[in-house]
């Protein structure tokens, strides 16, 4: 059974970030599925999605699935919250 990592809640203004290593799919190594759902996507789900993109190409994750739930959170506390899940990520690598 894989770990997954959490950081966040659901609540009004943060944000639910998980992620957790793909097994037992074709191409895990190499991609990932990430989910996105917000609030307020009307107004801001596309700003979120790239946000998550480009956190996700600078962390250079593959192979994991990412869902994020927001619930009207800034940016600094998306960021914080992502990078909460990969120390989580790193330290049980090692």
């Amino acid at each position: 059974m894989s770990e997954v990592f959490r950081s966040g809640t659901e609540e009004r203004g943060d944000i639910l970030i998980q992620i957790e290593p793909l097994t037992n799919q074709p191409f895990a190594a190499c991609e990932n599925q990430i989910e996105v759902r917000s609030r307020y996507e009307s107004l801001f789900g596309e700003h979120l999605r790239r946000l998550v993109d480009r956190l996700i190409a600078e962390s250079g994750l593959k192979g994991y699935r990412i869902f994020a739930s927001d619930s009207g959170a800034w940016d600094y506390t998306i960021k914080a919250r992502f990078e909460s899940c990969l120390r989580a990520l790193n330290r049980s690598n090692t």
